[in-house]
Parts: C-alpha cells; sequence; structure tokens
C-alpha cells in the first residue's frame, strides 16, 4: 500500500513539474560569435513578437542572415503555433559598435527602439545619424517603424558617455527616453551639464536627461 502511495505521488509531482515547464515554443537566435545578446522584448496582440538585440558577428533570425560585426537588429515574428516566423527584420550599424538597450511599442503598434552606438555614424535603413568618435565617445539612437516594418524617423544625440538609454509611450504615441552623461548633453538647442562639474574621468559621477519625444520624433 505504501508503494502504491509513493508511486502515485511521485507521478502527481511529475505531471505537475511537467505542466509547469511546458511552453509554446522556444527559438534560438545564433551565429558565429559568442557575443550576442537579446536587449528588448514585446509582445503583441497575443500573436507576435518583437525582439531587439546585438551581435559581434553574423546571426541568424529565422531565415534572414545578417554579416558583420558589432551590430544591432530588430525583428518581429509571427507566433506560428509551435515556433516563431519572422516577418520583417532590420539592421542597426555603425562604423564604431551599436548596443539596441530598449525597445517599447505605442497606440499604434509602432516599434521604436533606442541604443547607443561609438561610431561617427550610425545607420538605420537609408538614414544615417552623426555622432562623436574617439575616446570615451558614447552616443544615443532613437528609431521608429511602424507595425509593417515602414521606417518612420531616427534621431541620434552625439555625445561623450552617454549610456544606459530606457523609453516608454503613453496613450497618445508620445515617447518618454532617460539616459545618463557624464560632463554634458546638448538636446536640441538646450544643453544640460553635469552638477558634479565637467572634465571627470571615466568612472567619474553621472546625472540623468529626461527627453520627451512627440510621436514624430520632435521635442515639441
Amino acid at each position: 500500500m505504501l508503494r502504491s502511495h509513493l508511486l502515485l505521488l511521485l507521478t502527481l509531482i511529475s505531471l505537475t513539474a511537467s505542466s509547469q515547464v511546458t511552453s509554446p515554443w522556444a527559438e534560438s537566435f545564433f551565429g558565429p560569435s559568442s557575443n550576442e545578446f537579446i536587449s528588448g522584448v514585446e509582445i503583441v496582440d497575443d500573436e507576435h513578437v518583437f525582439i531587439g538585440g546585438y551581435s559581434g558577428d553574423d546571426i541568424t533570425l529565422d531565415t534572414v542572415t545578417y554579416t558583420g560585426s558589432n551590430f544591432s537588429f530588430a525583428a518581429f515574428f509571427f507566433d506560428n503555433d509551435d515556433s516563431l516566423a519572422i516577418e520583417w527584420s532590420r539592421k542597426i550599424s555603425s562604423n564604431g559598435s551599436v548596443v539596441l538597450n530598449n525597445s517599447a511599442i505605442d497606440s499604434d503598434k509602432s516599434r521604436i527602439v533606442c541604443g547607443m552606438f561609438s561610431g561617427s555614424q550610425c545607420n538605420l535603413q537609408d538614414t544615417t545619424l552623426s555622432g562623436n568618435s574617439g575616446t570615451n565617445a558614447s552616443n544615443i539612437f532613437i528609431a521608429k517603424w511602424d507595425s509593417n516594418g515602414t521606417f518612420q524617423w531616427a534621431r541620434g544625440i552625439p555625445g561623450f558617455q552617454l549610456t544606459s538609454p530606457s523609453i516608454t509611450t503613453d496613450q497618445d504615441g508620445n515617447i518618454a527616453m532617460v539616459f545618463m552623461f557624464l560632463d554634458s548633453v546638448t538636446i536640441d538647442s538646450t544643453t544640460y551639464f553635469n552638477s558634479n562639474g565637467t572634465g571627470q574621468s571615466f568612472f567619474g559621477n553621472r546625472n540623468q536627461v529626461l527627453v520627451r519625444l512627440t510621436p514624430e520624433g520632435e521635442t515639441s
């Protein structure tokens, strides 16, 4: 009797554990580099998944392969029951390196991404953003595509040690972005200075700045 009760208990535990770890699908995104990561994931309409990430080398996303080094990507997938099927994807490159840090979906289901780039330019489809290059250069980019993957706009904020950008949207499609800066940063015609003074070392104290953008990417 004890043995049968033990067998029943083990069976119930096994079934419970199995039900907890079962998932509709799992996907692997890979390339020859070991330096790859996903930095933003958004679920849309319970049927689509939007991701953003970084790759140190070539990477394959379902049927799409991007070549190069130190670039980022944005990709939109359809939940095909037991797998993810790609609908569209975009590559974000630079003559330095570019890292996508965060993503968001607005009220029109447009896809917005932000990140950092270290080169003198950042390339998003037919748009090139200018940035600072050299020692401690780290610029910000933010870009928007509509739900079909049509490019809407992109803007860059050049600077030195502009880091850790993050974004969110409100019900009207306005965008709030926050990031850190070391010495100073200029947004449109306004320059913000670090309260701890300028000329600090790489490990100096950073300030944060909050930027509000319209759905068209403007500050006013």
